[in-house]
């Protein structure tokens, strides 16, 4: 029986549960790769992760891995090189699982449920180049790569049939169906037909086991292309994707960050923006973990393209400490509430409590709109989450009334009508 029991909240669909309690998935990960890099040591990576509360992680499952030269990072997981890559196959039937593979994907999963770390088990990704395809142990030369998520074969069948076997013991999974499959594809409707013939096919093997669509970048309306899946990722996600999605009725998650440089400020922003607009979760990609410093480094270097380390951690730690105060069972975007001239997000708690963040506060006019009575605003320091100030704000619904935040910059703000507990 599984410690860390993941499911999605009946109470609140947009949220997922931990052992049966409503909580935001909130990590700063390593690139994917501790599943498919022997010399990635887990055991220290996910003791930082707990340290921090960090609660999620992505693996990708053995189809698709890098080259160093790949990508302009400092030190790529996901790029075991040949002496440290594990075999995902016994054989070349590719008809059994590698037993090196078994006994790690197993080791990582109990390590994470001793860690109360959620894993997110990506089953394929698309090849960005032929390089990454011509590695794949499941590459077909008789195959376009651009064409690989067109028809679901049977080889790919029995390769997911076979992961998802291994999962049965933990029921801290979320099967992801392709990572980024919006590009190197020639046609999006196959590659979506494929999506649900896979999502269906999770069903059948792990049942229970949520299912996540990775529907896009930055922002997007999911439609109706994948119906199976439980759980909407996107990637460099903006908050309005959120609200988008809402209607949805399933968690949407800021599954991957970077391209914005190796400051840590764009991450919090983005976790905050994401967070506080309604996502059920952020993941920072985060390239401070390298097979020399599992833990992480202290930053990224200047010329990463994304951002991370122990810096970022502390920061998200706080986050993540500061949003795991508060009951989300009745959360729901609240646009309305906070209207300042730059990118924010509110969130709506229910019984008059709001939760908003601005990126940047300088020189704007900020204002609230909210239902009428006698509010309590408390502004936070969104680096450290420490109490800045605390002021009442009434309110008689009928136009929006300016507030000065106690800083310049970034501004946290708890809003809670009086009498009402908060």
């Amino acid at each position: 029986m599984s410690k860390t029991v993941v499911g999605i909240s009946h109470e609140n669909p947009h949220y997922f549960t931990i052992n049966g309690e409503l909580r935001l998935l909130i990590s700063s990960a390593e690139h994917y790769g501790a599943l498919v890099n022997r010399a990635f040591d887990y055991v220290r990576y996910f003791r930082e992760l707990r340290k921090n509360g960090f609660n999620q992680t992505r693996l990708f499952a053995g189809s698709y891995f890098e080259r160093a030269s790949d990508f302009s990072f400092d030190s790529n997981p996901l790029a075991p090189g040949a002496e440290n890559l594990v075999p995902l196959f016994a054989g070349p039937e590719k008809n059994r699982l590698h037993p090196e593979y078994v006994e790690r994907l197993r080791a990582i999963l109990a390590a994470a449920d001793e860690a109360g770390v959620v894993v997110e088990l990506t089953l394929f990704c698309v090849f960005y180049n032929e390089g990454n395809y011509l590695d794949s142990p499941l590459h077909d030369p008789a195959v376009d790569r651009r064409e690989f998520f067109e028809a679901l074969t049977e080889e790919q069948k029995r390769y997911v049939r076979l992961v998802l076997a291994e999962l049965e013991p933990f029921d801290n999974v979320i099967v992801e169906l392709i990572n980024e499959p919006y590009w190197m594809v020639r046609r999006m409707e196959p590659v979506l037909r494929f999506q649900q013939e896979l999502a269906e096919l999770i069903r059948e093997c792990a049942p229970g086991k949520p299912v996540a669509w990775n529907v896009d970048n930055t922002l997007s309306c999911a439609f109706d292309g994948v119906p199976g899946a439980d759980v909407l990722n996107f990637h460099y996600m903006r908050p309005e994707c959120v609200l988008a999605n809402w209607h949805r009725q399933r968690p949407i998650v800021d599954d991957e960050t970077g391209i914005t440089g190796s400051a840590n400020r764009p991450y919090r922003e983005e976790a905050y923006l994401a967070l506080l607009a309604g996502a059920a979760g952020y993941s920072n990609l985060d390239m401070a973990y390298t097979v020399e410093a599992p833990d992480g480094t202290e930053r990224c270097s200047e010329q990463c393209t994304h951002g991370g380390g122990k810096s970022f951690h502390r920061e998200l730690a706080a986050l993540a400490a500061f949003l795991g105060r508060f009951d989300f069972s009745k959360a729901r975007p609240a646009f309305e509430v906070f209207r300042p001239e730059c990118r924010s997000a509110a969130l709506s708690l229910g019984g008059g409590r709001y939760l908003a963040y601005a990126a940047e506060t300088a020189g704007k006019v900020l204002a609230v709109s909210l239902p009428a009575g006698e509010y309590c605003l408390r502004w936070f320091d969104p680096v450290t989450t420490e109490l800045l100030k605390e002021e009442k704000h009434v309110s008689n619904e009928l136009w929006m009334r300016p507030v000065t935040p106690p800083t310049e910059g970034e501004m946290l703000l708890e809003i809670c009508r009086v009498g009402t507990g908060g």
